[in-house]
Parts: structure tokens; sequence; C-alpha cells
């Protein structure tokens, strides 16, 4: 995983241990330059940056590193509340698993063309106007609804990110939101329900993630 912060670049090497455990194999970091506020400024600077990290990570770790994923921060990034609705079959009633599917894949088209998805998460159902519901398959109603709470950053400047990458040579796989990556890494299952507030200080700008219940329920960077 890259990212290109505004006080330092870092290139992370994982390798995989189960289906839901990564081993950090090895890790690199030297000073950011073209980068502000976690916007990049000078993508031949930045690339400059990305290209030195990568060669600490080849020497250092023994590491070829061809393609990442890049990790995002940023005033820019931004978040919205949506609310996608789904009527089940005139006949049954019921809410089946293709209905959940749909809704959910639907919900994930509110965000704007000129803006890039980097996290969505179900923060729960409503039947015929009855909330509460965190999962709906088998119960019997007309209308579902499902409020989902959408992370996106604008296109441009993450296309600015992906070329500084270009320019280094290494190949974008995905984008993740820092806040979200930040909360996987620390927070246990018991500690989404039971309530936390992550912060990952950074040097020009600071995301963070509030979590009740299990569901992340806030999200931002200030």
């Amino acid at each position: 995983a890259l990212e290109i912060g505004t006080s330092r670049t870092v290139l992370v090497v994982g390798e995989p241990l189960s289906a839901d455990r990564i081993r950090v194999a090895a890790v690199a970091e030297i000073p950011s330059i073209g980068v502000r506020q976690g916007r990049i400024t000078d993508v031949t600077q930045a690339g400059y940056s990305i290209a030195s990290v990568l060669k600490r990570i080849e020497k250092e770790g023994g590491y070829n590193v061809a393609e990442t994923a890049l990790v995002v921060s940023g005033p820019q990034i931004a978040t919205q509340r949506v609310t996608t609705t789904w009527q089940t079959d005139a006949k049954t009633r019921k809410v089946t698993e293709e209905d959940v599917a749909a809704i959910y894949n639907n919900s994930l088209h509110d965000d704007p063309a000129s803006r890039v998805l980097l996290d969505a998460t179900e923060q729960g159902y409503e039947l015929d106007n009855v909330g509460g519901i965190d999962n709906p398959v088998g119960l019997t109603g007309d209308l579902l609804k499902l409020n989902t709470l959408l992370i996106h950053g604008p296109k441009s400047r993450l296309d600015d990110q992906r070329s500084a990458a270009a320019n280094a040579k290494l190949a974008v796989s995905d984008t993740f939101f820092a806040g979200s990556c930040a909360a996987a890494a620390v927070l246990r299952a018991a500690d989404r329900a039971a309530g936390a507030l992550v912060i990952d200080l950074g040097g020009g700008c600071t995301p963070f993630t509030v979590w009740s219940d299990g569901k992340l329920v806030l999200a931002g960077v200030v």
C-alpha cells in the first residue's frame, strides 16, 4: 500500500497469513515533496518521492513492487448519507437475498460522476418505515430502504496521485480512505460494537472515523 502524505511518503508490503490477516513484511518512508495537505501540487516532484521509496523497499526488503493499493486523505474527501429504496415482489412480499444485493448495489451509484467511491458502509435497513433492521432477508413487507454512508474523493485529485505513481512506474490497483484503513488496523469487532473514535494524525490533515453498534456512523478529514 502507498500513501503520499503531506510530510512523508510511505510504502508498505504485506504478506497474507489467512483470509483476514496480513503480516507487514516491509516498510519504507521518506519525506514527501510536491504535496500539500494531502494534495499533489507537483506531479513530477511527488513521483520522485515515490520512486525513492520504491528503491528503498527493493534495497532494504528485497521486494520488487510493480502494483499497489493507494491510501488517500485530504480535505477534498467527503462523506454522503444516502437512503435507497427497493420494492419487494408484489406476490410474496418477502425480502430475498437478491433484494438486499440489488438495493446495496443501487446505493453505490449515488455519488457524483466526478468523484470516486472509496468506502461504503451499511447503516441499517427499514421495511415499511420500521427501522432498526440489520438483516431484512426473510421479513415480510413492501418497501425496503437502506441507509448507507458513502466516502468519496474527487476523481481529478485522485488521478493526480495515480499520475505521480505512474511516473515512478508503479501501477495503482485500488484506492482506499486512510481513515478506514487506520480503523481496520487498530479496531477489533468488540471495539466497533462498543463505540470508538479513531484519529489518524497527519502532517497536513487528519482523517477520522466514528463507530457505534459495530457500524461506521461518521467520517471525515480535518
